[in-house]
This record gives structure tokens, C-alpha cells and sequence, in this order.
């Protein structure tokens, strides 16, 4: 019976120390490929991206490069103003400051309470930055012991276990943290994209409208050149109601804040045409290269 208590309990050691390692030295690990920790690697960035999946499929980093000098890509899939807030934060504080910082104009990611779609960011940001953002999570009327566990316990424990096979698969998808080019996203026809269903919640949460003052506030204190664009959504989203109020107001925070955007209308995109459109927020490789130098353009003048 003791061998029994002496093997459970130095087991539960060993995996509580696996645990706590995680959590607290996984963003040393090298990465130069993509997220928080590849644009801290890279330090000397004139244009930073930063933003979702969306702006991820919209921009083609190999274009950016031939017109751009030292551009980085930093996206995480769901990216609210909060988690942007958050990685803004460590990389300043770890003495990267960009020149131009662009990010993705998104009113979808506004109306939500603190979330974690892409658990990848947790892998990226010190213990600081984890507290941080879980101490906005557990506010939430659903987190329990089973969030906190996924949370520090079991998210990335496979990439950790897996780490040297899948770093370099997972880094061939990246080129400059952002779209390769290389993964052709096909596009949707005109029925397909029509009836696709929208759901958006309506207003800004107070939560993500002061993460965006933040970003202001931090560009500011640095020196750094800031700008919103949007990556446009296929028009059918503009007719939501929910969207079209956040869109509005937005774009009316940040002109009341003295900040530049840069929406569909500015960047004479064509959002009517379902050949740009792999589904409503995400672009085609088609409209990638579409977009992608009237993005350029915008940042150049």
C-alpha cells in the first residue's frame, strides 16, 4: 500500500511539474515562424499586423515583403481587442516597439465578454499575461473548474508532448507570421455565400471597448504609427443589423479618437463579389490578392 501512495503521488508530482513548466517557460521556446513570441524573436519590425484569422486569409505576406520593408503578421484565430491588448503588452514590454502598427478593423470581436478561441496564444504569453487574461475569464457566467483546468492544465499539453515534430509542420503554413500564399482557399459561389447564416450579438463590450482604448494609449506612449483597416466581409454581413450598429460604432470610436481606418468603402473593395469569398468573413486566395495591395497602398501614403 505505501509503494502504491509513493508511485500516485510522485506521479502526480511529475505531472504537476509538467503543468507548471508549461505554463511558465513555454514561451521561451524558440519560434520564429509565427504569434507573440516570433515578433519579439524578429525585433526590428517598421509594419506590425495584428488581428484574426480573417486578416490572416486576406493578406499575402509574400506580397507585403516585395513591397514593404521588415513586415510581420501576428494573428490568432478569434483575436479579440482583449488578447490584441494582451500581446501588444508583451511585446513592448519585451523592448519591441514597430513603427506602424495596422490592425484588423473587426466589429464582430467587440460585442463579446473575454473568451479564447485560439488556445495557441496561451503557449505565446508569460505567466503575467496568463493571470491576466484568466482573471477576466473566471468572471464570466459559465467558467468553472473545468475552464480553469482546460485553461492551465491540458491546453497545448499535445503541442508540448509533440513539440519537435509539430513546430515545423505547423511553421510551413506561416510565412512572415501571416498566409504563405501557399494554401488556396477556394471560393464560394453567390448561392453558397447567400445562405450562409449570420449570428452577431449586438453593442461593444465595455471589456473590449477599453482593450482598444489601451492599444490607443500604449501606440501613443511608443511612438507607434497607428492604423485600423478593415479585411471586408462579404456584403450580406453589412445587412445584419447587430453588425451594421457595431460597424457604426467602431468606426465612431475611433474617429473620436483621433485614429485612421480605413473601411470597405475607403479601400474600393469589391465585397459583392463572391469569387473574393471562401465564406462571409474570410477571404478567397482570389480575393487575397485583391486586397492585399490596396492594403499596401493604404499603409505606404
Amino acid at each position: 500500500m505505501k509503494k502504491v501512495i509513493i508511485t500516485i503521488t510522485t506521479a502526480f508530482l511529475v505531472f504537476a511539474g509538467i503543468v507548471m513548466a508549461k505554463n511558465c517557460l513555454s514561451y521561451k521556446l524558440p519560434n520564429d515562424s509565427m504569434g507573440v513570441r516570433a515578433v519579439v524573436r524578429k525585433g526590428d519590425i517598421k509594419t506590425l499586423f495584428i488581428g484574426a484569422s480573417s486578416f490572416r486569409k486576406g493578406v499575402d505576406m509574400h506580397m507585403v515583403e516585395e513591397n514593404m520593408d521588415s513586415a510581420f503578421m501576428l494573428t490568432y484565430n478569434g483575436n479579440q481587442p482583449l488578447n490584441m491588448d494582451i500581446e501588444l503588452s508583451q511585446i513592448i514590454d519585451s523592448g519591441v516597439i514597430p513603427e506602424t502598427l495596422v490592425v484588423e478593423f473587426d466589429p464582430a470581436m467587440i460585442s463579446n465578454h473575454a473568451d479564447l478561441s485560439d488556445k495557441r496564444l496561451l503557449w505565446d504569453i508569460d505567466m503575467d499575461a496568463k493571470m491576466r487574461l484568466w482573471n477576466h475569464l473566471k468572471e464570466r457566467e459559465d467558467a468553472d473548474f473545468f475552464m480553469m483546468y482546460d485553461y492551465f492544465v491540458s491546453s497545448n499539453i499535445d503541442y508540448l508532448i509533440t513539440y519537435p515534430v509539430s513546430y515545423p509542420l505547423i511553421s510551413k503554413r506561416y510565412y512572415l507570421g501571416g498566409n504563405s500564399g501557399e494554401e488556396y482557399s477556394a471560393s464560394k459561389t453567390k448561392e453558397e455565400l447567400d445562405a450562409m447564416p449570420i449570428k452577431e450579438d449586438a453593442g461593444i463590450n465595455e471589456l473590449q471597448k477599453a482593450s482598444i482604448l489601451n492599444i490607443i494609449k500604449m501606440c501613443k506612449d511608443n511612438g507607434i504609427r497607428l492604423i485600423f483597416a478593415e479585411s471586408p466581409n462579404y456584403i450580406t454581413m453589412y445587412s445584419d443589423s447587430n453588425y451594421a450598429n457595431k460597424h457604426e460604432i467602431l468606426y465612431s470610436l475611433l474617429q473620436e479618437e483621433g485614429i485612421p481606418v480605413y473601411v470597405t468603402e475607403d479601400l474600393d473593395f469589391d465585397n459583392k463579389n463572391p469569387e473574393f469569398y471562401s465564406d462571409l468573413t474570410h477571404m478567397s486566395s482570389a480575393g487575397m490578392e485583391e486586397y492585399t495591395p490596396k492594403l499596401i497602398n493604404i499603409i505606404s501614403k
